[in-house]
């Protein structure tokens, strides 16, 4: 399950996401930009669910943003599009997008959509719902990792304590919210990014690179992860 933070700022949303793809069972096939971006207008879009699927709705909302030339038109068509996607949906389908964008008449906004049923994050399935503070998916710190690490402050920017947050969701198995009777396991790695969208454009960084194997489970408590630190630059599921 990707794991993402998207929170809206005056004037940019900021992004962060991991780049884990990995098999059904849990095993690390590679890492990746989880993020894609309009080149037409400032929007971008993060997905969690197969990789194919996710990717294919993900081009579906770009090119809906690139064709109209207006966040707000494609945020509108969005919202009619998924209503009649569950009309005709059967069964779940395990996919959870997030937009950041700037919106041409409400400055950033954030919106999320599920194609299944969370009552943990209060979206329901098929709906557009705007998120105007922080939205995260993926496990929250403990009260060791904040006593051991110190207050966190986002009011400036996601980049200060993001490889502190993205580790924490990484030491801990998750758990699929579209299917979660399928045991839980580690599902946080290969890289974490920091998208930036603004007005004008948008900037993509790496900001950590974890040492997962490819074919490998990740292993957050190995003895080679970089915990902490400052770090650089089939069906497949994010």
């Amino acid at each position: 399950m990707t794991a993402f933070i998207l929170c809206p700022y005056a004037d940019r949303v900021e992004i962060l996401s991991d780049g884990a793809a990995y098999s059904p069972d849990g095993v690390f096939l590679g890492s990746h930009c989880k993020v894609v971006a309009s080149d037409v207008v400032p929007l971008a879009v993060v997905g969690s669910g197969t990789i194919s699927e996710t990717s294919l709705l993900a081009d579906m909302i770009l090119t809906t943003a690139d064709a109209t030339g207006s966040v707000d038109d494609a945020l509108a068509l969005l919202a009619v599009s998924l209503d009649a996607v569950r009309e005709k949906a059967m069964g779940d389908l395990g996919m959870r997008m997030a937009i950041g964008a700037i919106s041409e008449t409400r400055g950033p906004v954030c919106f999320v959509f599920s194609t299944f049923a969370d009552p943990a994050s209060g979206v329901p399935a098929f709906t557009l719902q705007e998120m105007p503070r922080c939205f995260a998916q993926g496990a929250a710190p403990t009260g060791a990792d904040l006593a051991e690490y110190g207050p966190i402050s986002i009011g400036d920017g996601l980049e200060k304590d993001a490889v502190f947050m993205l580790d924490c969701m990484r030491r801990q198995k998750m758990t699929n919210p579209s299917d979660p009777d399928r045991e839980p396991f580690y599902s946080v790695g290969g890289h974490i990014d920091l998208t930036v969208v603004r007005a004008d454009g948008y900037e993509q960084r790496t900001l950590h690179t974890w040492p997962d194997v490819v074919g490998e489970k990740i292993d957050p408590f190995s003895a080679d992860d970089l915990t902490f630190s400052d770090g650089t630059g089939a069906d497949y599921h994010s």
